[in-house]
């Protein structure tokens, strides 16, 4: 390598050097069990040479020799990608940096979904320039709350090596190896709650649309039915926030709801707004919980009820699972693992007793 040269350093610049043959020095970069063969002054001799000339070994040609980068992959479906103290994001990560750097793993974050493209054009053009990059990953870690079903789809078709953050199955509802969080206890607790304190008629209020299975809440929703049921209660009411307005929530308050379910913050702004400027008082009025951690209150002194979402756990053991799975063939997809980790307990003010209880 001449003087001067701006060319990155390669494993024959090293041989030269150390005065030694090229496979001496690939089996010792690669750490191979053949490189018991080279002798220690001779192996110390290729590192120190390495690291002085700022080697850095090819990533895929290394995997195509010996399978595994150590390099996990996170596959965002956001087109915000937001990592403020307390956001629901900056958990997951949390959790998936602390298990990869305990498994001695490295992280990269493929960018080129954070647009998520909508226009067959640009999906397209991106796919394409992620289909080598991806694989790059031994696996990836896959979550956003803008899935998109058609690319996840085509991924297991490939054979891609991935574990989705939630409960999810591709377009044609086969099921992916998913780490989600458990609903059931967070909506059960919650329900539990508002019945305890003498709640007879509850509303679910959610932030998607709600159109069956394609709706990422779907699951909250049905646990929600199934446990009124479970505590005697008359069925529920539920609806969007889109289409959530004064009238709907007047018109059931004289139809004796006083407490309600409430999926995320994106459903709470718009429900405090309209009760704030109906005078409707939470949690004296109308009781309110709400499916993960949502910060401050109603009004100071209050703070919201809530069940917290354990998300650096479900990130920790979204990498436990997806290492596991790479230790061993891939599995068909009906073999593939789901699990769920419980909510934690329900804190918070705004459930009190019914009015009248």
């Amino acid at each position: 390598m001449g003087k001067g040269s701006r060319s990155a350093p390669t494993q024959t610049d090293i041989a030269k050097l150390a005065k030694v043959s090229q496979w001496a020095v690939s089996v010792t970069l690669n750490d191979r069990p053949e490189a018991q063969r080279v002798p220690e002054a001779t192996r110390q001799r290729i590192l120190t040479i390495a690291d002085e000339l700022g080697y850095v070994p090819n990533a895929a040609a290394r995997n195509l020799r010996v399978g595994r980068n150590n390099l996990i992959g996170l596959l965002v479906y956001q087109k915000r990608l937001t990592l403020t103290d307390g956001s629901p994001n900056l958990a997951y990560l949390r959790g998936v940096e602390r298990a990869a750097a305990a498994h001695k793993f490295d992280i990269v974050l493929f960018t080129s979904s954070l647009a998520n493209p909508r226009l067959e054009s640009d999906r397209a053009s991106t796919r394409r320039s992620q289909n080598n990059r991806l694989h790059l990953a031994d696996g990836t870690i896959v979550f956003g709350v803008e899935s998109d079903l058609d690319e996840l789809d085509r991924l297991s078709d490939e054979g891609y090596r991935f574990v989705y953050l939630g409960p999810r199955a591709d377009r044609r509802g086969r099921p992916l190896a998913a780490v989600c969080p458990d609903y059931a206890t967070g909506v059960g607790s919650v329900v539990a709650a508002l019945a305890e304190r003498g709640h007879r008629h509850l509303g679910f209020v959610a932030s998607h649309p709600l159109d069956g299975a394609a709706d990422p809440q779907s699951g909250r929703r049905r646990v929600f039915h199934e446990q009124l049921a479970a505590h005697g209660l008359p069925g529920g009411v539920e609806i969007a926030v889109d289409d959530l307005d004064r009238d709907w929530l007047s018109s059931q308050l004289e139809n004796g709801l006083s407490g309600l379910v409430v999926t995320d913050e994106p459903a709470l702004v718009p429900l405090r707004a309209i009760a704030r400027a109906e005078g409707i008082d939470i949690p004296a009025q109308l009781s309110v919980g709400i499916l993960e951690q949502v910060p401050g209150g109603p009004r100071p002194g209050v703070n919201w009820a809530y069940t917290p979402i354990p998300r650096e756990r479900i990130g920790e053991r979204a990498i436990e699972m997806l290492i596991e799975l790479l230790d061993g063939p891939w599995p068909k997809p009906a073999d593939l693992p789901a699990e769920w980790i419980p909510c934690d307990p329900l804190i918070g003010d705004t459930i009190v007793a019914a009015p009248g209880w």
